[in-house]
Parts: C-alpha cells; structure tokens; sequence
C-alpha cells in the first residue's frame, strides 16, 4: 500500500460488539491524512474514548447518550508531539519520510469517527529521484548546455503538482566546485561511412575550466544498436596516444590529433577507417566523454547522427563484342544478335547501397552467374571481364548475369543482366563444281557451292561472300605452294532466292600436273566466318589440271600358294606394275580377266568386285611412286569352287583411262586344286604302355585304339578350310566315327576293337571338286580274346628250410604268343590267412618256346618257414591280355604247401616219480619223446642233466 500522507492507526477494543468493523479509507489528496470511521451498534450509555499516539493520554472520552455525535477537540499537539521525536517508518523514491502515528479506541457501542482534518505544512527536500539525483542532473546539463559569453548556462526547472494548492520553492543551494570539462561541439561525419579504406573525421570541442592541461582523456563511443559490441575511442593526454577498444573488430585503423585553441579549450579530431564487420544502421547517436586529471568527468550525446552500410550494388552493366565482324556497334543491346565463340567484354560499375563511395580493389568479387569467369574492381570501382561467347547456339535467348559474391549484394534483380541472341552455328557449305582429282583446264572453269545458315540464324552477309581462287601457272611464286597473297577474288553471285552460289575462273595456264586451290570467304550476319582457308590443307577443295595418257603394263607377277596352283581358303597374289604420267587418278578401271569368264574390277576411287562370289579379293593396295604405280592385289577361292572345266586358265588385264582401254596379256597361267591328302597317320594302343600298331597286329578285345595324322592340300602344304571336309574312323562291327580337325588340319580319335578286320581313316572333302587323293591305306588287325594260362609247374612241394628253389611252369598262349622278354616272378611265405616275411623275387626266362612255352625261374631266400609258398607271375601275351587263373596275382597264387622232409625231435614233457627229490635216493624220470619231422630209424641219445637252483 502506498503512504500518502498522515496515517491513522486505530486499535480494536476487545469489548466491541459482534458485528463491529474498522475501515481505513484515504483520500486522493495527498496534503491530508486518511479519514478514519469507528462504527458501533447502538447510541443508548455509550463509553468511547480516543488515545492519539498511544501513550496512555486519552485525547477525547465520552460517556452517555451518543446519538447527536460529539465533536473531539483539536488533538493537533499531540500529533506535533509525537511527530518531533518520531523515527521516520519508511522513506519513498523521491526522498520523503513517512511516520506512523497509531490510535487507539475504545468504546462499547458502535462509533463513528468522521471528518477528521489534519492540515500541515510539509517542506519536501528536493534531492533524489526514481531517475537521477538532483546534483548530477544539474551538472549533466551544465556538461551538456553550450555556456554563453560569460561561461554561464541556463537550466530550466519545470514544477508540477497532482492536486490543488501552493507550492514554494525554497532553500535552492549551489555549491560549485571544480566544474567538470564542457563538450561544446560534437562533428561527425555528414556521408555515409563504408569500408572503402577511406577515413573519416570526427570531432569535439572541449572546454576544461582547470586548464587543458588537467584534462585525463576523451572518448567516443557510437550507440550500435545492430551489434553486441561497440568500439571506444580514446585519446590519452598522459601519453599523448590514440587507441580503439574494438572487441568485435569493427575498425580497420584509428588516428587521432589533438589542437589547442587556448589554454582551457581545444578540439580533438579522431580519424576513423571502418572495418567490414561493421553491420549496417542509420542514424547512429555517438556518447562523448571527457575526463580530469582530478577526476572531474562530462559525458554527452551527440545531436547529429551517421550512416554506415557495407552492402552494396552493381550500379551499371555493359556487354561489348570485342570480335570482328559485329551487328552494329560493338556494345550488345537487348535482343542483338552474337556469333558463338565471340569473345565478350563485361564492363560495370559497383558501389555501396545508394552511395557514390566503391569497395576497394580485392574487396569485392564480381562474377559472372553460371559462368567461370570473375574479377575485382578497380581504383575507381569500376569492373572488366572478359569471356568468350558459348559455342552452342541459343536462337531464343541467352543471358548473361553478374553478381556480388559473398552476403554483401544488394544489387536491383534484373539491373545486371542482359539478355541476346546466339548464333554459334558457322555458315554451312558444300562444293558442287568442279568435282575430281583431275579437271580438264577450261577458260570458264565453274565453280558453284551451296552455302547455307540455317532458318533460325540473322543470316548470311551476302556481300561479304566471294571466291578465292588459285592456278599454280598464273598465280604461283614458284614453290607450287598456294599463299593466301597469291589467290584470285571474285564475287559469289547467288542464283535467285536459293543457297547456290557460283563464279567463273580460268584455269588453262596450268600445264599438266599443276595444282589448282579453291576456297570461300564470307561470314554470316553474326560474324560466324565461314571455315575455309588458303593453302591444299585448309582449302575449299583443290585438284590437278589433267592432259590424257595411256597406262603402261610393265610387269606382272603371280604368286600362288601351290606355285601356279591355289587351294581353297588360301590367298594368293597378283603383283602388278604399270606407268601412267597421268598418275593413279588417271585411272578410271581395271580388270583382271582370271578366265571362263572369271573377272576381278576396279572402278575409280571404289574397290575389286568379283564376278564370281566363289572367288573374292580379300585386299589390294596400290603404291605410287611418280608415275610408277605397283598394285598389289590378294584374292581367294571358296572350297566350293569348281569352275575348272579347263585345267589351266590364263590372265588377262584391260585398263581404263582418261586416253581409252588398254589390253594386256600377261602369259601367265594358273590351276585350281582342291584335293586333300592325309599325312602323319599312326593307329597305337591306348595307355601308359602305348605300342604303335601296323598291319596284322593283335590287340585284346574292346582295346582303345588312338588313331591321329594331318590333313593338308595335295598342291600346297596348307590345311584345308575348317568345315570343308570331314574325318571319320571306321572299324568292324562299329559305326563310322567322326573326329574333329584343329586349324592345322591335325586330328586325334580313339575308337575300340570289337573285331578283326580294316581299320581305316575316310577323308571326306564337303562340297566343291576336291577329294581325298590318294585315299587313306586301312590297317589290318586281329582280335587275341583269350588270356595265356599256367598248365603246369615242378615241383608240388617245398622242403621246409629251403633257400634254394629252382620253379618250373608251363604257360599256354595260342594266339597272339608270348614276349621274348623274361618274367618276373614273386612269392611270399603265409601261415594260415597271414603272409609274413620279404617278397621273394626272381625272372623267369624260356626253356621251350612253343604254344605251351615253358619257364625256369631259381628263386634264392632266407629259409622257408611257413605253411604254405605262394607265388604269382607278371606276364602279358603279345595283344595285351594278362595272365589269368592260378599265379595271376597276388590275390590269385600258385600255392606251394611246405612240408618237413628231416626228422624233428622235441622233448614235450618230463614227469618224476618222487617230489621232492631226496638225496642219495632211486627217483624215476619219464620224458616224452616227438617226432614232427619225417619217419627216421637212426638211434639218438638223450641226455639228463640237473643242477642246483
């Protein structure tokens, strides 16, 4: 609650009625105090009294009938009473103090305490404010005001009041002391500041009543809205130095001059070169401060304001051609129109936003929108770059655009871009006269060409059209090299409305083989030149002047892969030398006349057509030294060729020139042979042990037979063409089996013998004249289907402990018979299923050669232990087939039993009579005596013999 003036405290007696309230209102006049009511019920023997200030005194008390009201006597003393030696309760904003009086009551019936009046007369010390004190505000003005002649300022005092009454102003004291430095005349800058690396001056004028010499140090300070930070300017007089505080970097460089006018006032001007970090903003107020020695200090704000902007805009643009020819003036208007590849010149200007001021050279980055090309501005702002036209046509329109790289443009959409047309397409043209490597010279030689631009283009520049022409015996200097000073001119005219152009020239000056050069120059309304130029390179097209001459055979050679002889598939060559002065352009047609009506053509500038599509030339070239040309021609029959009705053909040659045709017989005669032959043939057994097989082998039955040659041509060692014949293999009892050939005619197939009889290669030549020449001879072979057996052997039985054996077997072979060579023979020592001990090995050799062969074999070892010899036998008959049946195989022995022929005695078991032994007595002993060895009757002796354990 806020005090306004006097406040009334009342005190509630605990003896009120129910129902009884205290109200406490306050007026609006703040010169009074509030109005207190006191309400009780009832008006019949009321006691009430009233204590101001509560010290027991009771100002006013009342007993009786209270229903005609009672007035309370004036209590004014008492509340100057307790105002004197009051603490003041509170004091407000402005200053003033506050006391609370309380006041106490008592009554037994309702009381009301109204139109209570406290008039006083209040003296409020004007010092302090909600906003400022009153001496500093004096002396901010005093600081801010511009003093008049005598150094006084006026300060106006504006008095106020909220409610009626009169106010007095009294007890004004000043008590100046050193006064403060004044600030007459703050200066700042009337442009705009931008960060154009000029620097702008800001000044004041200050006033130091102590003497310029008590003066500490001046600042400046601009109020930025638009940044966090500001910068601070100050000048020392200490030090006599000028610095910046600029945290956020807004200044580039700071300079300052201090200039005393007398000894108590002089101007300070700084000079300030803003940074590009300073944001944007108008009206920018600057705080002024000065302070003393003595620490007297005046801060005031400036009245002007300055402008700073970084942004900034491309103020103008122009587009130039700088190639030759151009439509019009070299500046490119809206809509004009500009050959492709042309290069273009943008020139412009660039200021900050709605200034006149520019950025300084590498401050700024102007580029061309979508295009590789950017540059800076100059000392004057000003901007040049230089790109080249696209070399794409743009009929409807191509633009070109600069802007402002980085966050700084503020350039007006549309002012720095131009729109134009492109034409990047250069005239088209193509000769129609004279056409050829050799013209006939003529005095009205014509030329004519069809030159277009296209329907979309501005079009051609029909005046700038002609005919540049060059005769080597007119116009030549000697080298026979066409120089673009050399050529001739004359005007292209045009035939009506149509793209045919045509001029006369003369050409007769030129003897044989002299050159003529011809080309076009013009360019069409965009400044597209025409691509041709001087010199055989560049020209339009250039040829020979030509006088007629016959062509000269001087030699043919034929070269045929079976000498005079070609196969099939294989090429062969013709070689054939000719003279013609005229050269080979003279040359209009050649053919070559094979025979039977098989001819080879040639037509100018074309290649060899055969008239046979069973012979075709594969390649031909012709070598040109002077006038001597050589043509290498290679041709090639089909193996389906067969136009051979004669056995030998010859060759006839017909050319065509510019002098006639010309036939010649060259003598040379050629055959065509397409028999194969088959070379390098063998049949041989297949496997490890493989044997070449001849006529009347024997071979086992179902044996894999490898059979493998070369087919070649009869006339040429050459392989036949793949899929112009066919290999098969035939046998008995088997289907005929086809092989496949490899590039080189080699072939390899495997086939079984299922019987006796032939067994042949069939060369079968698929088409055409040729066969299999001479056929292939067959190879006889017979069958051998029965393996050799062991039919007998000496002796039945080995001796037990033998190491010496001598074996002799029997082998029965019928057929293909036995190898000369030995066999080997093995055995081995078994018990029961288990063999033991080393092999026992040893070769058999032939006794008794025969259809039972027989074979000795001395077999030496360790002696022989086992129950039982087994021995087998590794021999093969001569087709191939093993032994079978007993001695075949390990798996399969010839089993010899080993048997004792020589006693063997054992002691198998002893039996005494009496045990234990007693010593000195008779005892019994029985040993029982085996013989596992053979039956002997010779005596033996035992003898018994004992010792102590």
């Amino acid at each position: 609650m806020t005090n306004n003036g006097l406040i009334l405290i009342g005190d509630e007696n605990t003896n009120k009625p129910d129902g009884s309230r205290l109200t406490i209102t306050s007026r609006d006049n703040a010169t009074h105090g509030p109005k207190l009511v006191v309400v009780f019920e009832g008006s019949d023997d009321v006691t009430a009294a009233l204590d101001i200030g509560a010290d027991g005194n009771w100002e006013w008390n009342h007993s009786g009938n209270l229903s005609n009201a009672s007035t309370i006597p004036d209590f004014s003393a008492s509340l100057n009473s307790y105002l004197g030696n009051a603490t003041p309760s509170f004091t407000d904003a402005w200053g003033n103090e506050f006391v609370d009086i309380p006041l106490k009551v008592s009554a037994n019936a309702t009381l009301v305490l109204d139109e209570i009046d406290i008039e006083y007369d209040w003296t409020a010390a004007v010092g302090v404010s909600p906003h400022s004190d009153l001496l500093g505000e004096l002396n901010q003005h005093v600081s801010n005001l511009t003093p008049d002649a005598a150094g006084n300022v006026s300060i106006i005092l504006n008095v106020s009041s909220g409610s009626a009454g009169k106010v007095e102003l009294l007890n004004l004291w000043l008590g100046q002391g050193d006064r403060p430095p004044s600030i007459t005349t703050i200066t700042l800058p009337t442009e705009t500041i931008v960060p154009d690396g000029q620097s702008r001056s800001l000044s004041i004028d200050v006033t130091s009543y102590q003497g310029i010499s008590n003066l500490s140090w001046l600042a400046m300070i601009p109020q930025l809205q638009n940044s966090a930070s500001q910068p601070t300017l100050f000048h020392s007089f200490e030090n006599d130095t000028t610095w910046v505080e600029d945290p956020a970097g807004l200044v580039n460089n700071i300079s300052g001059s201090w200039m005393a006018l007398n000894n108590q006032s002089g101007i300070m001007t700084w000079d300030l070169t803003v940074s590009w970090a300073w944001l944007p903003e108008q009206d920018v107020v600057w705080q002024v401060q000065a302070k003393t020695i003595d620490l007297l200090h005046t801060s005031r704000l400036s009245s002007q304001t300055t402008d700073h902007e970084r942004r900034m805009e491309i103020t103008s643009f122009t587009v130039w051609d700088m190639s030759e020819p151009t439509e019009g003036s070299p500046q490119i208007y809206a809509g004009e129109w500009v050959a492709g590849g042309d290069l273009l010149r943008v020139e412009g200007a660039v200021r900050f936003l709605n200034q006149t001021s520019h950025p300084l050279p590498g401050d700024v980055l102007v580029e061309l929108v979508d295009l590789s090309a950017n540059t800076t501005v100059d000392s004057s702002g000003t901007y040049s770059i230089e790109v080249f036209a696209p070399q794409v046509s743009h009929y409807g329109g191509y633009t070109i655009a600069a802007h402002l790289f980085g966050p700084y443009d503020s350039t007006e959409p549309g002012l720095a871009s131009l729109t134009f047309n492109i034409d990047a397409t250069k005239p088209g043209f193509q000769a129609n006269a004279p056409l050829g490597q050799r013209i006939l010279p003529s005095s009205q030689q014509l030329f004519n060409v069809t030159i277009t631009d296209g329907n979309d283009s501005d079009g051609l520049d029909l005046g700038s059209l002609s005919l540049r022409w060059w005769v080597e015996g007119l116009h030549d200097n000697g080298d026979g090299i066409p120089q673009l000073d050399e050529y001739g001119q004359k005007p292209l005219l045009r035939e009506g409305e149509s793209d045919f152009f045509h001029a006369q020239y003369d050409d007769t000056y030129n003897s044989h083989g002299q050159q003529v050069s011809l080309f076009i120059e013009g360019f069409d309304k965009t400044g597209n030149t025409i691509l041709s130029g001087s010199g055989f390179e560049a020209d339009l097209l250039h040829y020979i002047s030509l006088v007629p001459s016959p062509t000269e055979v001087t030699s043919v050679n034929m070269d045929l892969p079976g000498g005079d002889t070609l196969t099939p598939a294989h090429p062969g060559w013709l070689n054939i030398s000719i003279r013609d002065v005229n050269g080979l352009d003279d040359i209009e047609g050649i053919i070559i006349d094979l025979g039977l009506g098989n001819t080879l053509s040639y037509d100018k500038d074309g290649s060899f057509e055969s008239s046979n599509s069973l012979l075709e030339v594969l390649e031909f070239t012709f070598e040109v030294q002077g006038d001597e040309i050589t043509l290498n021609l290679s041709f090639i029959a089909s193996p389906l060729f067969d136009d051979m009705s004669a056995d030998e053909m010859g060759i006839t040659l017909k050319f065509s020139d510019s002098s006639g045709e010309h036939i010649t017989d060259t003598g040379l005669y050629w055959r065509f042979n397409a028999d194969v032959i088959l070379v390098e043939s063998s049949m041989r057994t297949f496997g490890a042990e493989s044997r070449l097989l001849v006529y009347d082998d024997y071979v086992t039955l179902g044996q894999r037979l490898v059979v493998e040659g070369r087919v070649r041509y009869v006339a040429a060692d050459l392989a036949p063409a793949s899929g112009s014949y066919s290999v098969m293999l035939e046998s008995p009892l088997d289907l005929p089996l086809l092989v496949v050939t490899d590039a080189d005619g080699r072939f390899e197939g495997t086939m079984d013998a299922l019987g006796s009889g032939l067994y042949r290669v069939v060369i079968q030549v698929n088409g055409g004249l040729g066969s299999a020449n001479p056929s292939p001879e067959p190879i006889r072979l017979q069958i051998d289907d029965e393996a050799p057996l062991i039919v007998g052997h000496e002796p039945t039985m080995i001796s037990t402990n033998s190491t010496e054996i001598m074996l002799q077997f029997d082998i029965k072979e019928a057929d293909s018979g036995l190898p000369e060579q030995g066999i080997q023979v093995q055995c081995v020592q078994t018990d029961g299923l288990q063999s033991f001990g080393d092999i026992i090995e040893g070769t058999a050799t032939i006794i008794i050669p025969g259809e039972v062969s027989r074979y000795l074999v001395n077999l030496s070892s360790q002696p022989i232990q086992g129950e039982n010899l087994d021995c087998w036998f590794d021999v093969a008959d001569m087709a191939g087939n093993n032994l079978t049946g007993e001695g075949s195989a390990k798996t399969w022995p010839l089993r010899f039993q080993v048997i004792e022929t020589r006693p063997d005695i054992s002691a198998e078991r002893i039996t005494i009579s009496d045990y234990p032994l007693i010593l000195g007595r008779m005892t019994s002993v029985s040993i029982e005596i085996f013989n596992i060895g053979a039956p002997d009757a010779t005596t033996f002796n035992i003898t018994l013999e004992t010792h102590a354990p």
